[in-house]
């Protein structure tokens, strides 16, 4: 199993301390982020997130069309965009950049392309299935079919640990199975919420707030 280090922003200044902020608000500093979104998304330093708190029914794409490796991240950046404000050409630009370090699958039909981008506000979730599985470099060389794209502010800690945890559930066959299985968003996102349930309750999850 490769262990995904997500890439510095184009500025390479560190990561500094920042106050706890809601996505409603806008953040603790800045202004409001382009798309509102839950109050569930809400964190401070080196907080983990849940899926489930970075996912709304519209961060979801059941059986995309791509035809490759290109076109699956190019519907990830789409999505991603939207959900900061900022182009397809600008996220996919920092996608491609973080996969030329290695590939983001990790095998089992699974991908989690990222990138720390400077200048957003709130962190940005999608999970995409693709209709026909793609070539994706992975280490077990099987085609991937489920990718959960994540973009992070790059002044905002918490993006290696939510990262972290977000691949050691997905690793999980129920997981996959579910999201191959979904057959509208709010299915997908009602079964992530079940599952993290049952695994918070098993001591295997740590949600918003839980500072490490």
């Amino acid at each position: 199993m490769p262990i995904l280090q997500p890439i510095p922003a184009e500025s390479g200044v560190p990561l500094p301390v920042v106050h706890r902020f809601d996505r409603r608000a806008g953040g603790a500093a800045g202004p409001p982020d382009p798309a509102p979104r839950s109050a569930r998304a809400r964190h401070g330093t080196e907080a983990v997130m849940k899926l489930s708190e970075l996912l709304e029914e519209e961060d979801f794409l059941l059986g995309a069309p791509s035809r490759d490796k290109r076109s699956a991240l190019e519907a990830v950046a789409s999505m991603l965009g939207r959900r900061t404000g900022r182009s397809q050409g600008e996220v996919l630009n920092a996608l491609l950049r973080r996969e030329r370090l290695g590939s983001t699958a990790t095998g089992d039909g699974l991908a989690m392309p990222h990138a720390a981008l400077a200048g957003i506000w709130m962190p940005a979730a999608v999970i995409a299935t693709m209709k026909h599985p793609v070539a994706f470099d992975a280490p077990d060389d099987e085609d991937v079919d489920i990718l959960l794209g994540l973009l992070w502010p790059s002044d905002v800690g918490g993006f290696l640990l939510t990262l972290s945890q977000s691949s050691r559930l997905l690793r999980r066959p129920g997981f996959r199975d579910l999201l191959r299985q979904a057959t509208s968003p709010a299915k997908a996102l009602a079964g992530i919420e079940a599952m993290e349930r049952n695994y918070a309750a098993a001591g295997h999850l740590a949600s918003a707030g839980a500072v490490t």
